[in-house]
């Protein structure tokens, strides 16, 4: 982890822009890096607070299945108004995992680097360009990649002349990771978190009044066998904040005043 921090003359007009010149820097420099290497990966919005976070669970769903549920209410809340970014917490990806047998690669004589070989050439993603949107460099990659354990099991692989599949020598699953991810969980069971942090100068009050009715109709909506619950609610605590400053501030009113009015 490399950790880049902006001195503090730097005006805040002026901090994405820097950003921006800090990730073109690493991108200029991508081809010195080795090819095996994953990344590099940026995370320029840390500071970016989430007062409203919710939860998914289910007793009877996968962990993939509640990603996909999940995505589609990180849609629905970013048409809440004063929403500005929407976040995953505790997701579990799939990944494909290819399980072979040194004796068997030994008797086709074929060597762990050219079985990698021939599958990075099926599976890698090459970049078709880049747009420049708000101030942010987004990349471009192409689809069609074999994503799938049917597709994975055909590739082919050559050796001493022949062509076979790569499903012929090899097990192919779709498992999660082990160790796993980051989880989160609710009340003891897994869940999948989801976080919204407000945009600039927004009602943070009417934020909360608005994601109330928008979950509300969600729970209404969703799929027999999923839970949605509510984590932590920040405009309640300003609520709460507000009122207790407006309860304190007439007691100290009423109390000036009869102290007032006896001398």
């Amino acid at each position: 982890m490399v950790n880049v921090i902006i001195k503090e003359q730097v005006k805040n007009a002026d901090v994405r822009s820097h950003w921006l010149e800090a990730r073109n820097y690493v991108h200029d420099h991508l081809s010195d890096l080795p090819s095996d290497i994953y990344g590099p990966y940026f995370n320029d919005r840390f500071d970016d607070v989430y007062g409203n976070i919710y939860a998914l669970t289910s007793d009877s769903f996968t962990y993939e299945e509640m990603r996909i549920q999940a995505e589609e209410l990180k849609r629905q809340f970013y048409t809440v108004k004063d929403v500005r970014k929407v976040e995953l917490i505790g997701e579990q990806p799939e990944k494909i995992y290819i399980y072979m047998s040194n004796d068997k690669l030994a008797k086709l004589g074929l060597s762990l680097t050219a079985v990698e070989s021939a599958i990075a050439g099926e599976t890698s993603v090459t970049p078709a360009g880049n747009a420049d949107i708000n101030g942010d460099s987004v990349y471009m990659r192409l689809t069609g990649l074999p994503n799938s354990t049917d597709n994975i099991r055909n590739i082919l692989l050559n050796s001493n002349g022949k062509t076979f599949r790569l499903g012929d020598i090899a097990e192919i699953k779709r498992e999660y990771p082990d160790p796993p991810e980051n989880k989160m969980y609710v009340d003891g069971k897994p869940a999948i978190g989801i976080a919204i942090s407000m945009q600039d100068n927004g009602n943070n009050i009417e934020l909360g009044q608005n994601l109330s009715k928008m979950v509300t109709r969600m729970k209404k909506e969703l799929p027999l066998g999923f839970e949605m619950h509510q984590v932590s609610n920040q405009p309640e605590v300003v609520k709460q904040s507000i009122d207790e400053f407006t309860e304190s501030l007439w007691e100290a009113i009423v109390i000036v005043l009869v102290t007032s009015l006896f001398t």
